[in-house]
């Protein structure tokens, strides 16, 4: 299983755990953590709920290797599914914080937001048109609701995942070079 869960001392600590590729989440390892947070979401031994990324970062988002060709309905279909378990971190009637490290991107920044944080991150060289674009969703919710937010994201995501900076970034990422993005 590639997310993990620990409980000691009435702390369920949820590793992500798959660090050879930065956690990137595949549609099994969504599939699992949702299953894990409904196996602790009434477990009364549990009081608190921990989540981190094994290795050198929290989340590098989406398994962009597992994608393959989707076209805007299908995307944002896949990123709604997605959503499920992030609302259901965000809804878990206990404390749950995010001990983030390293890169949070994508789903995985969406994971660390939905709850209170430690976040250090270095930002420079990062993708500034998705960044942009993340900034735009944040300032485009026009009521204080996480549901409101992940609706956007279903919206936006598509458009980022057809721009030519996301393109670059995965070439980039696929062929093991730093990324020349041109905020398009």
């Amino acid at each position: 299983m590639k997310v993990r869960l620990e409980i000691e001392g009435g702390v369920a600590r949820i590793v992500l755990d798959r660090p050879e590729r930065y956690n990137a989440l595949t549609d099994e390892m969504k599939k699992e953590f949702l299953e894990t947070l409904q196996a602790i979401r009434f477990d009364h031994n549990v009081r608190a709920v921990l989540l981190t990324g094994e290795g050198k970062a929290f989340c590098s988002g989406s398994d962009v290797g597992t994608m393959g060709q989707l076209d805007p309905l299908s995307g944002r279909e896949r990123i709604q599914h997605a959503h499920d378990f992030i609302l259901a971190l965000a809804n878990m009637e206990k404390p749950v914080i995010a001990a983030v490290r390293g890169p949070a991107v994508g789903i995985g920044w969406s994971l660390a937001l939905a709850h209170a944080m430690e976040f250090a991150n270095e930002l420079a060289g990062s993708a500034t048109f998705a960044l942009a674009m993340a900034k735009r969703m944040f300032h485009g919710v026009t009521r204080p609701s996480l549901e409101t937010f992940l609706e956007l994201e279903s919206h936006v995501q598509n458009l980022v995942l057809q721009s030519a900076d996301f393109t670059e970034g995965v070439n980039a990422f696929m062929e093991k070079r730093p990324p020349k993005f041109i905020r398009r």
